[in-house]
């Protein structure tokens, strides 16, 4: 689902009620402001400019997110960087400063912007929104296309795999002594039907990889 103009909104959400991340549970005092277009979510708050941004702060609003797609029967995915990685957010944070103020040096995970004025906090939402709203839609598209392609391929071997063992069973039965064969015969009722089903997975993931390979090179 991709809106075609953001939502935005204003959660209030007490520290109490936030959960901890990695150990850490410094969280911003006041409000957090939103943008939501159903693929890029914008966080913002505001505090001191030379405070350390926590990764812990703004988690609560994707679990809002999720909370109110679950009450319309729908779900909410985060794309990660990789797949065993936690953090909700990207791996660099921004801090919007003015040029005045004094604040910590840009450094890993932390980007410092000057500006000689800060405008009102929904003029900056929304410049930020503009900003960057794109890129991630980009990486979403991309990161999502390969993520199903890699999905379809895992599950193409494993179905492969399962069909070769069952006849790799099947056609060791005759070298098996009597007594063995009949137990082994008993055991693998329905194996035609269970390979047949796993090739038709087979031959559908298959032409699901050629179609979106397609699409990935025409992007």
């Amino acid at each position: 689902m991709n809106f075609s103009d953001p939502i935005y909104f204003q959660v209030a959400v007490s520290r109490q009620a936030q959960k901890e991340f990695s150990g850490e549970t410094d969280f911003p005092s006041g409000n957090y402001y939103v943008a939501w277009d159903g693929v890029f979510l914008l966080v913002m708050w505001e505090q001191q400019s030379d405070k350390r941004v926590s990764r812990a702060a703004g988690r609560v609003v994707a679990e809002i997110l999720t909370e109110a797609a679950e009450k319309c029967a729908a779900d909410v995915y985060v794309q990660a960087c990789s797949p065993g990685c936690q953090n909700l957010f990207t791996h660099t944070d921004a801090l919007h400063v003015k040029s005045s103020d004094q604040h910590r040096t840009t450094g890993h995970g932390l980007l410092v912007v000057d500006h000689d004025e800060l405008q009102s906090i929904d003029d900056e939402l929304a410049s930020w929104y503009r900003r960057a709203h794109y890129y991630f839609w980009l990486f979403a598209e991309y990161k999502n296309n390969a993520r199903r392609i890699r999905d379809l391929s895992s599950i193409t071997n494993s179905r492969l795999s399962s069909m070769l063992a069952m006849r790799q069973k099947h056609h060791s039965i005759p070298v098996l002594k009597w007594r063995e064969q009949m137990r082994r015969r008993l055991a693998m009722r329905g194996w035609r039907k269970k390979s047949r089903k796993a090739m038709g997975d087979v031959w559908l993931s298959v032409a699901a990889i050629e179609v979106m390979r397609q699409s990935w090179d025409e992007d």
